[in-house]
């Protein structure tokens, strides 16, 4: 085994618990997270093995089919990231107009024409 295997298997597994810490209830993630990192460590662990499977569905290298993967994954990941962004901006939108609704006062040049 190569020196950097190791402290690659180490960093992935650091930012899965990271992950699996900051996540608590969601039990399709934690699953996720769990079996990407199952992954991740045994394609560290036996790089040919990343090969075979780039070979089988007729990509050239396994770094080749991992950026593929990576790519389609993140632009995903951005996608739903916007979604919820406009939905959050959205609400706190709403709120805001509730709260200056809710908040006006009568100007002072108004208040004297009603005395």
């Amino acid at each position: 085994m190569t020196p950097i295997k190791p402290i690659l298997v180490a960093a992935l597994l650091i930012g899965s618990i990271g992950v699996l810490v900051s996540i608590r209830s969601r039990f399709v993630v934690r699953t996720g997270v769990l079996l990407l990192t199952m992954m991740g460590s045994a394609l560290i662990i036996f790089p040919d093995a990343a090969n075979r499977i780039a070979h089988s569905v007729g990509v050239g290298r396994g770094a080749d089919l991992l950026l593929y993967v990576q790519t389609l994954s993140l632009v995903y990941i951005l996608s739903a990231l916007y979604r919820r962004n406009r939905a959050n901006q959205a609400a706190i939108a709403e709120v805001v107009r509730h709260i200056a609704i809710a908040t006006a006062e009568i100007p002072f040049s108004d208040r004297r024409a009603k005395e």
